[in-house]
């Protein structure tokens, strides 16, 4: 099995925890799109979770470091499939040039 290594930086982490906010607005019809929705939701759980972590324990001098994280290959594809989605969806310049990395990143290591 294929495992993808992604590492974010906090505010990275941040964009994209931010970003499964807008998973609420999608409903799925058929059972692709099923499966990828429940694949992202717990995506989202473990990216949020750890945002929650990293932001309790930031300080002045945590801000360079990186969270890891190893995704299996569906989750990675099913993640980049959705960045791909949101990028319709109202984002600051900064969380668009975040996405955009993170999915090119992701498209890279998929291939």
């Amino acid at each position: 099995m294929n495992l993808i290594k992604l590492q974010l930086t906090a505010r990275q982490l941040n964009t994209i925890a931010y970003t499964f906010n807008g998973l609420k607005t999608i409903h799925p019809v058929t059972k692709e799109d099923k499966t990828a929705r429940s694949i992202l939701l717990e995506l989202s759980l473990k990216f949020q979770k750890k945002n929650l972590e990293v932001t309790q324990k930031s300080n002045l001098f945590s801000d360079k470091k990186k969270s890891a994280f190893t995704l299996k290959y569906h989750e990675a594809f099913y993640l980049e499939y959705y960045l791909n989605l949101i990028q319709n969806f109202p984002l600051s310049e900064y969380d668009r040039n975040c996405v955009n990395f993170i999915k090119s990143t992701l498209n890279q290591k998929l291939a």
